[in-house]
């Protein structure tokens, strides 16, 4: 079926290199991101529900030589940015969002004087890959959160961001998150766009899911005041 992240906005220069994949009925789709639909059996073309699609700008045939990605990609999040921001930066509470996508364990190592982590350690496997990393962080209070990997069994470049802005009101911001990826080691195509899936899905719709929960709940774990000053 045809697919893309409930929510998420496609925009002018949207960039994605993700490689092309062969689907079924000889379509090319991109791994899990994009796969092709046919119709429901049983069900008329009136009944079946709209689909939301995602562009992609597939790689040339040189750059399927290569095995890294470069993934940018936004969603509105009914939350307001201070909200948005502390979600991404509890690295100590990543596991409550990020299970279903693969995470076993976050392990922080060092902290700033706000207590948000700084070095940390991802241990995520998927498909049969597991991947240890120990990343480092960096925050722009209230736009940013940084990550860059220092060391990793797996992955020999991962780095990237979120990024925040207000959408029009206080209590809708749009959150993009971009994501710098290479592998240490070639992966079959099939495996290496369904990690890249499951990654950019959990970064945004799980994230989306869980702040917009806490949010209403009023319970966002914050840092302390000095990220205001």
């Amino acid at each position: 079926m045809a697919f893309a992240p409930a929510g998420v906005l496609v925009r002018p220069g949207f960039s994605h290199a993700l490689r092309p994949m062969r689907t079924k009925a000889g379509h090319s789709g991109v791994g899990m991101l994009h796969p092709c639909r046919t119709p429901d059996a049983g069900v008329s073309p009136a009944d079946q529900r709209p689909l939301r699609t995602l562009t992609v700008l597939c790689a040339t045939a040189e750059q399927t030589e290569l095995d890294s990605e470069v993934l940018k990609q936004s969603i509105l999040v009914q939350a307001p940015l201070d909200d948005c921001f502390h979600v991404a930066a509890d690295l100590d509470g990543y596991r409550q969002w990020c299970a279903k996508g693969g995470m076993k364990k976050v392990t922080v190592l060092e902290r700033n004087d706000d207590r948000l982590a700084t070095k940390v350690e991802l241990c995520a496997g998927k498909l049969g890959v597991d991947m240890l990393n120990v990343m480092e962080y960096s925050y722009e209070y209230p736009g940013q959160v940084i990550f860059k990997s220092i060391e990793g069994d797996v992955m020999k470049r991962l780095e990237g961001r979120y990024i925040f802005k207000p959408d029009g009101t206080e209590a809708v911001t749009e959150v993009t998150y971009e994501l710098d990826i290479e592998f240490g080691f070639p992966l079959p195509t099939m495996v290496r766009n369904q990690i890249c899936g499951a990654i950019m899905r959990t970064a945004l719709t799980a994230f989306k899911s869980h702040t917009e929960t806490l949010s209403r709940d009023g319970t966002v774990e914050r840092a302390t005041q000095t990220l205001k000053r």
